[in-house]
């Protein structure tokens, strides 16, 4: 994973929860790896035309001032031939904490 400094996405531009974004432009994206995002950390997905942003948490979501946010962000679904089932799967992992955080 290459940590990015640009220009946050625009679904997240005014998140000031988020601390960090990831391209993953050039890796193979695949279910396995999706799944790899744990059950009760996935925030909340973003797609158009052409990118996807997966938000989710990092860190000890038990004790929330060690938890940060993270972005993953993908070429389109449709570009990638990514399932739609995979983005069922990771809101079937959508955590509680989204709500308090938003």
């Amino acid at each position: 994973m290459i940590s990015l400094s640009g220009e946050m996405p625009k679904p997240w531009v005014l998140n000031p929860f988020i601390q960090s974004y990831t391209e993953l432009t050039s890796q193979k994206v695949d279910r396995k790896s999706l799944k790899q995002i744990g059950n009760g950390r996935f925030i909340s997905a973003y797609e158009d035309q052409k990118l996807v942003g997966i938000a989710f948490c990092t860190g000890d979501v038990e004790w929330e001032n060690e938890v940060s946010l993270s972005v993953l962000i993908l070429p389109s679904y449709r570009k990638r031939g990514i399932e739609s089932a995979m983005l069922r799967l990771l809101r079937g992992k959508q955590s509680s904490y989204s709500r308090t955080v938003g």
